[in-house]
């Protein structure tokens, strides 16, 4: 286990800065997925290291009409982790939640 690395307060400064960048870019993309503006499968399909690193479990809860329960028992069905993010998910686990959210 390694150390956790000193950082200046500029260093400090900027992390937190792009954290909240982070957060906030995960909270847009979530009121869009819900307000209808984009697909779920354009957010499942982007490169963008923010989305990758949202959990699978948050982006299908924010589709709408799908709460955090029935994102569960849908991630379950398709056999993912709820702790899987979106840049870890295989070609096979995509596939089913394409299917699984093919009306969505």
């Amino acid at each position: 286990m390694s150390a956790i690395p000193f950082l200046t307060p500029d260093e400090r400064r900027e992390n937190l800065a792009k954290a909240v960048a982070a957060r906030r870019q995960r909270s847009e993309i979530k009121s869009a997925l819900l307000r209808g503006e984009i697909l779920w499968s354009e957010v499942l399909d982007s490169k963008d290291l923010v989305i990758g690193k949202m959990r699978t479990l948050e982006l299908i809860s924010s589709l709408p009409g799908i709460g955090p329960v029935r994102a569960k028992q849908i991630m379950d069905q398709c056999g993912i982790s709820s702790a899987r993010r979106v840049a870890g998910l295989g070609v096979h686990q995509r596939q089913k939640l394409r299917e699984a959210l093919k009306n969505k």
